[in-house]
């Protein structure tokens, strides 16, 4: 699978938005709230380590019979379990490199943007202090970046 430029370039830079224990479940409820969640609608982008597991989760099930060559990479999700959030289409040609979403018992939905087009919206929704489209205004809360 060839992975877009800007998805290779943030893992070359960040392995994700948090550290990689706030992509698993807490083990305990005295475990601080995670950090690594802090995109638009509460999403994180995981650690590469996580990657593997999350493309043998919703996104992979959710392959039609008929595409064998559908390639998509889950890079954001709200959970641990990855049953939602969003992919970077790998599939050679017109979508590759395209950002779409996912959801547990939905098939993937194609996006129309890059990843980097959509750090770039929210870096600048975050800069200008307005929403993301959803109602979703960034502000802090316990010390943490929050779009809800």
């Amino acid at each position: 699978m060839a992975v877009p430029t800007d998805v290779r370039a943030f893992y070359l830079v960040r392995n994700g938005t948090g550290p990689a224990s706030d992509f698993d479940w807490p083990t305990s409820r005295d475990a601080p709230e995670p950090t690594g969640y802090f995109l638009p609608n509460g999403e994180g982008v995981g650690p590469l380590e996580n990657l593997g597991a999350w493309f043998e989760g919703p996104v992979a099930a959710a392959r039609l019979d008929d595409e064998p060559g559908q390639r998509y990479l889950p890079i954001t999700t709200i959970d641990p379990d990855s049953f939602y959030g969003s992919f970077v289409d790998c599939t050679p040609g017109r979508g590759y490199g395209l950002l779409g979403d996912y959801a547990e018992a939905e098939l993937p939905n194609p996006g129309e943007a890059s990843f980097a087009a959509y750090l770039t919206k929210v870096a600048d929704a975050l800069c200008e202090g307005r929403d993301f489209g959803d109602d979703t205004t960034p502000r802090v809360i316990d010390g943490r970046l929050d779009w809800r």
